[in-house]
């Protein structure tokens, strides 16, 4: 089992890098999300996932453990393979994928590349209750950094879905007026937020 890889990075293209490590170059499939974050000639670190099947050994890799734990969820779904897994990290932090998991938010996830509606539905159906509130503090309004609150964020979203908002239209406003105390100023920040838009 290789659990990490780090050494010089050597080439580069939109779904995975050559990282020489010690004369060894190690080709890592990784999201374009990470791929866009390294650089030619400069120290890179990649939490990995080695996967071994009968035709093929291959290394996918992730600048975040979170993403490598969302990928190791993914994989557990049935007819979500590592490709698929990376076009979800590729498309979505595994903040945001766990925010459109927990609220069941399909057509969402069906936008990434090789992701059909039936797809995104069994990924909700088996992940759903595997996704944990850690998971979602790293993107419950879609971004990269950690929600303040992400209990109280969650329930805003639904209360904002209630209010006939889509889940993306309400983790964007949230995002955008920031995080409150509790859930009923949390959706008022957001309703601001919103009329704005």
């Amino acid at each position: 089992m290789i659990s990490f890889v780090r050494g010089t990075l050597f080439s580069k293209d939109e779904n995975s890098v050559t990282i020489d490590v010690g004369g060894i170059g190690f080709k890592v499939q990784i999201p374009i999300r990470d791929s866009e974050k390294l650089r030619i000639g400069e120290e890179a670190f990649l939490n990995t996932y080695f996967a071994v099947r009968e035709d093929a050994m291959d290394l996918y890799g992730f600048i975040n453990k979170e993403d490598l734990s969302m990928f190791n969820k993914l994989i557990t779904v049935s007819g979500v393979g590592p490709k698929a897994a990376i076009n979800l990290l590729s498309a979505f932090t595994s903040g945001e994928l766990g925010t459109a998991i927990v609220l069941s938010d399909s057509k969402k996830i069906a936008t990434a590349q090789g992701i059909g509606a039936k797809t995104a539905q069994r990924i909700i159906l088996e992940l759903k209750d595997k996704i944990s509130d850690e998971t979602l503090t790293s993107g419950i309004v879609g971004g990269e950094e950690p929600a303040v609150n992400a209990a109280v964020d969650k329930e805003a979203v639904s209360a904002l879905m209630a209010l006939g908002y889509t889940a993306s239209e309400a983790q964007s406003a949230i995002k955008k007026a920031g995080s409150k105390a509790t859930v009923e100023e949390t959706v008022k920040a957001a309703l601001v937020a919103l009329m704005r838009f």
